[in-house]
């Protein structure tokens, strides 16, 4: 009864670890999860070769002890198999909340405050190693005007658009966030100004040609760019600290130049009349 009851146990058990497999995000861990439910049901063809040796043989209570081995082993491993999946559901509710504290909801990129700890963190890093590090400022032009032109949710829209974009058109070891509104924000380690610009002008244009595709059809005459500023320097141990107060002043030159453009501190400010 005890060893019938333990294979009932472990079917159990191989039942929650399939769960559980099926539940885990990489498939590294699959396959070790994979390795233990095929001990699982090793354990079970191995109680059920007992089961058919041994019925009806214990006679005596000392008889008992191995049934009853098998028996809280097979409780064992359940309780190892539902406490896994326990945990694996909390780590990753854990790793959600984190997402979203560190994560702009619309535009699936950095928000400001998660921008702000890498920041400090590169920069100390730059400066450690006298490395060049650069910042883009990135703001869409006539955002206001597109709210309220072609809706709020257009507007979503073409936020989440144009941070794709940037996702997609920045380098690997670059870092993109959402800095706030309309404006957006690169670190772009390892990058003077001279390259940062080139960068920045490649970004510039890749909104242009794609991001009026957030449009619609119904707006599609209309053109969705972005004003770039641009701020850095060779070596971040000679100071680096008002690097954003310089790409500020830059992106502010770049919209007084008419919008669509990109400017490298220091920049002129020279008020077009188109803007």
């Amino acid at each position: 009864m005890l060893v019938s009851g333990g294979i009932l146990v472990q079917v159990a058990a191989a039942l929650v670890i399939r769960r559980l497999i099926w539940s885990l995000p990489t498939l590294r861990l699959r396959a070790r999860w994979r390795f233990l439910l095929g001990f699982v049901v090793l354990f079970i063809a191995g109680y059920l070769a007992y089961l058919f040796l041994f019925r009806g043989r214990h006679q005596e209570l000392s008889h008992l002890i191995v049934p009853v081995i098998f028996f809280l082993g097979a409780c064992f491993v359940l309780l190892v198999a539902q406490l896994s999946v326990v945990t694996a559901r909390d780590l990753g509710r854990v790793q959600r909340l984190e997402a979203e504290t560190i994560t702009d909801e619309l535009t699936g990129l950095h928000n400001r405050r998660s921008f702000n700890r890498i920041w400090q963190s590169e920069l100390a890093r730059a400066r450690r190693h006298r490395l060049p590090v650069s910042v883009l400022l990135l703001d869409i032009d006539h955002f206001k005007d597109i709210n309220d032109t072609c809706g709020h949710k257009t507007g979503d829209e073409v936020l989440a658009a144009v941070g794709q974009l940037i996702v997609q058109s920045v380098r690997a070891s670059d870092m993109s966030a959402r800095y706030g509104g309309e404006e957006f924000a690169v670190i772009a380690p390892h990058t003077p100004p001279e390259a940062a610009q080139g960068l920045a002008e490649k970004l510039r244009q890749v909104v242009e040609g794609h991001a009026r595709e957030a449009l619609g059809e119904q707006n599609r005459e209309r053109k969705v760019t972005v004003s770039i500023g641009v701020a850095g320097c060779a070596n971040a141990a000679e100071g680096c600290e008002d690097l954003f107060v310089r790409a500020d002043k830059a992106l502010y030159a770049a919209k007084h130049a008419g919008r669509n453009c990109v400017k490298v501190f220091p920049a002129e400010v020279k008020p077009a009349a188109s803007a």
